[in-house]
């Protein structure tokens, strides 16, 4: 089945150059041009890898990707970036023969080899894109904070007018944390609620810990009393990380081909000091928002419009509300201030 437009884009994992897997994952949360072409070696093949060579500083201005797939073998491959200088990856689609170039509907079954063809892969829903790709391994903790120092004394300080933290701020936090949980109920979850610097009697620190089994812990932390703020998103995994702002995210991945395999050693170290190792990191990844891409609130109010005018599916579910629901009422319940 071809690549259609508004889908997930077919998965791929092939070999480069130096028979390294490089798969669709590695490009989370990146804009994408895969751009496939029949042979290396041809002249126009040629001349359009060297148009993307000679505009790449156009491309990444507009943080875009750039990734070439072609049914040759990596050797052959090899030679062509060589002649020709290319800074991107070239990926082959050798063995199985075309196996992706079909998936992307761009195989010609005539010569044996991919039709040209471009596809441009957007970034949205980024940070669930990124945790749900596996690149960062066995993911154990997502964090997200809203912190700051602000005294407070509006109407939305007083428990009497349903004020505070969790009951304002936090249904839009909780209600992205227990995304992360799939469709599960937290199992177990701990929660402080405090209040701090605000003039009124409502919560204005709140510290929100919750776990389901298969799950990494999720943390919802919004602080009213932080002199010292934390990005908005941290998440760590056992193969890598994630950090960043609703703006900008930054993450990178450990290159396990070239850690040193070790096993367990009770023996006594020289000096009596520590295990460490320097870890092969990969290049660090970065996803900016575009002005024209949309924020989160004005995503919302849009899909809103269409799930009511063109039936499309709603951006929150009754199902998810009255999970939401029940948790903040049971936050509540345990943590009376």
């Amino acid at each position: 089945m071809a690549a259609e437009i508004g889908k997930p884009a077919p998965h791929f994992s092939l070999r480069n150059p130096s028979k390294e897997e490089v798969s669709l994952e590695d490009f989370a949360g990146s804009k994408t041009l895969v751009v496939f072409i029949p042979f290396p070696f041809t002249g126009n093949c040629d001349g359009e890898a060297c148009t993307l060579r000679d505009n790449l500083s156009e491309l990444s201005g507009l943080d875009a990707e750039v990734v070439v797939i072609n049914c040759d073998t990596p050797f052959a491959n090899g030679a062509w970036v060589k002649q020709h200088g290319l800074p991107f990856p070239v990926l082959s689609d050798f063995w199985p023969h075309g196996e992706v170039a079909k998936a992307y509907g761009a195989f010609n079954e005539g010569t044996g080899s991919a039709n040209r063809m471009t596809f441009v892969l957007d970034a949205e829903g980024v940070v669930r894109e990124i945790v749900d790709s596996g690149i960062l391994g066995r993911v154990t903790l997502i964090r997200m904070c809203t912190q700051f120092f602000m005294r407070r004394w509006d109407w939305q300080t007083l428990r009497k007018n349903g004020g505070g933290q969790l009951n304002n701020t936090g249904p839009h936090f909780v209600d992205q944390a227990l995304q992360f949980l799939g469709d599960r109920y937290p199992s177990e979850f701990f929660v402080d609620m405090q209040h701090t610097v605000t003039l009124g009697d409502a919560d204005d620190h709140l510290k929100l810990v919750m776990k389901a089994p298969g799950a990494p812990v999720v943390e919802v932390e919004i602080l009213s009393d932080c002199a010292y703020p934390l990005p908005l998103w941290q998440v760590t995994g056992t193969q890598g990380g994630l950090t960043g702002t609703a703006s900008e995210l930054r993450w990178k991945t450990v290159i396990q081909s070239r850690l040193k395999h070790r096993q367990v050693d009770e023996r006594p170290t020289p000096d009596r000091s520590y295990n460490s190792e320097k870890v092969p990191w990969s290049k660090e990844r970065l996803w900016r928002r575009t002005p024209s891409t949309p924020d989160a609130q004005t995503r919302f109010y849009v899909e809103l419009h269409d799930a009511v005018t063109k039936r499309k599916a709603p951006p929150v579910t009754p199902a998810s509300v009255r999970r939401q629901m029940k948790l903040i009422s049971e936050c509540h319940r345990r943590c009376r201030i």
